[in-house]
């Protein structure tokens, strides 16, 4: 599968009321490559936010997932400062 036929997939994933979406799902989509990580984050919006940090997504900081979290932290402060206080920091992340 392509690039392109990945980030429709993601799109159409994204699309969807993520109580709908199955763990499992994102994490093949997100496994496929850097590119495809990235590309998830980065069309995520604020509605995903709990979900991912109930799910585990948000348990270890990296590029894809710090930006998402200063995307979003204009709409959930709250939650962003939340998530931040509880995820260790480490020289890997």
């Amino acid at each position: 599968m392509n690039q392109i036929e990945l980030h429709k997939q993601i799109d159409a994933l994204l699309a969807k009321d993520p109580a709908e979406v199955k763990p499992g799902e994102v994490s093949a989509l997100i496994s496929v490559n850097e590119d495809v990580k990235q590309w998830f984050y980065h069309k995520a919006d604020e509605r995903w936010l709990s979900w991912l940090w109930e799910k585990g997504f948000l348990n270890a900081i990296k590029t894809p997932e710090l930006n998402y979290l200063v995307k979003v932290a204009g709409k959930e402060p709250k939650k962003i400062v939340d998530i931040m206080l509880v995820v260790p920091i480490s020289a890997e992340n």
